[in-house]
């Protein structure tokens, strides 16, 4: 699958959904659906991950476990800091919602969940803006030095 690179953009707002819907979730049912919010914290890591394979003009691996889209990313575009354990942790939900026996989901896996889903996010964001930032001043400096040159 070889998908525009503009489609980023539609990876990283379904990302975003993913985690506001769980954030929803978290302040606004009774009681509180622990998986559901589990499993969209997971879809959002997800989603963000593909995306920036994306970004870079890459394929992603069709699989819903992060810690294999965080080599993905690694071996192609750069390394990444993020613990390969929490990663793991949270692939485990993507089942949730399809299994309802598979695992009992508490106030702190959700609670878990949610974080790590809007700090990965965050961090993904954040490289994309960097990438963004720097061909902005990569492409600002040839304009200049092109009209340097010309006078």
């Amino acid at each position: 699958m070889n998908e525009d690179i503009k489609d980023y953009i539609k990876w990283i707002e379904m990302a975003e959904k993913d985690l506001r819907i769980a954030q929803h979730l978290n302040e606004h049912f009774y009681p509180t659906p622990h998986d559901t919010i589990c499993y969209h914290a997971q879809q959002s890591i997800e989603k963000a991950m593909k995306a920036f394979l994306i970004y870079h003009g890459e394929e992603y691996p069709k699989t819903h476990q992060l810690n294999y889209l965080r080599r993905a990313i690694e071996e192609k575009i750069c390394p990444l800091d993020w613990d390969s354990k929490t990663l793991i942790a949270i692939s485990r939900y993507e089942v949730i919602s399809r299994y309802p026996t598979v695992i009992d989901c508490n106030e702190q896996d959700s609670q878990f969940a949610l974080k790590n889903a809007d700090k990965f996010l965050q961090s993904i964001e954040a490289k994309i803006i960097k990438d963004n930032m720097e061909s902005l001043e990569k492409k600002e400096f040839f304009a200049i030095s092109k009209n340097k040159i010309k006078m």
